[in-house]
């Protein structure tokens, strides 16, 4: 999730990325797909594929959850409809999954490189599948502040319109590196 000490919360204005003082360890959310993308870009970065982002989550884990089964262990790896106030959080005031990342579930949507398809994974490649060729919509991973448990399944999918950014501080986004860069 896009959220150091350098950019926080951004917002694209006068040719130039900018943070919003105050918010620099929160989730960067209000941004389109196309606001993510160009930002990893920007950042000699991009957006993980869907299946990059799910081997992130489950951390090596065959699990229902990052956490392992058990529901009610959620509350300590994500702020959701329960414990958020309503609003984001600063990322990193949950426990890490075991690969050491956190908020891979909870606090905010994140944006995936993938174009989506309910049916894609019946017939896709085993390993490292990339997503479909083309599409309308695009995946989202891992739930917001205001979901409940069940969108904190490591396999579940969301999509939505890539031009669609929702005022409510709810889609944000992640990048990743390839392993040349």
């Amino acid at each position: 999730m896009i959220n150091d000490d350098e950019w926080g919360i951004i917002k694209y204005e006068d040719s130039r990325w900018k943070s919003s003082s105050g918010y620099e360890k929160y989730p960067a959310v209000n941004i389109t797909w196309y606001g993510a993308n160009q930002y990893a870009k920007w950042a000699g970065k991009r957006l993980p594929t869907e299946a990059e982002w799910e081997k992130a989550c489950r951390a090596s884990s065959n699990t229902k959850y990052c956490c392992g089964e058990v529901e009610s262990n959620l509350v300590e790896y994500a702020w959701n409809g329960y414990n958020s106030g309503n609003k984001t959080h600063p990322v990193g005031q949950k426990k890490p999954n075991s690969y050491g990342i956190y908020d891979m579930i909870g606090n905010a949507w994140e944006w995936c490189s993938d174009w989506y398809d309910a049916d894609y994974y019946k017939s896709s490649p085993y390993k490292n599948p990339q997503g479909p060729d083309s599409g309308s919509l695009r995946v989202m991973r891992g739930g917001s502040w205001n979901n409940f448990t069940v969108m904190y399944r490591s396999a579940n999918r969301y999509s939505l319109d890539p031009r669609f950014k929702w005022n409510g501080n709810s889609i944000g986004f992640r990048c990743a590196r390839s392993s040349a860069q």
